[in-house]
């Protein structure tokens, strides 16, 4: 190392290889849910998660669409694969996700939600 200069630590972000993950606080902390490719949930209330999600991170290659009702109603936003969120007030979703699919397939699957999470 040259003499005055520091070394930049890059911190993992948490979460399960091959999951989307959301925890209740923001930051990735506290009590979390996640989620494989092809798994969802059509009523989060029935896996003790339903408007708790406060951030996220995906780490899978899908999209996921998250709503603000069961059964898909509502607002809906589309997180992007391979992204993170550490407050999901920041988009207006803070603790009001009540449902999440896998996307069928690419951003155009989406339906006009709008995208987000940034790159892991």
């Amino acid at each position: 190392m040259v003499p005055g200069t520091a070394t930049a630590t890059v911190t993992a972000l948490p979460g399960l290889s091959n999951r989307i993950t959301f925890w209740d606080d923001t930051g990735y902390k506290d009590t979390y849910k996640d989620f494989e490719p092809g798994n969802g949930s059509e009523n989060l209330d029935d896996v003790g998660f339903g408007d708790k999600a406060s951030s996220f991170v995906n780490k899978t290659s899908t999209y996921w669409l998250i709503y603000e009702h069961k059964n898909r109603g509502g607002k809906a936003l589309c997180v992007r694969p391979n992204s993170h969120l550490s407050n999901m007030d920041s988009v207006s979703f803070g603790d009001k996700m009540s449902s999440i699919v896998q996307a069928r397939g690419a951003i155009s699957s989406c339906n006009g939600a709008t995208a987000i999470g940034s790159p892991n």
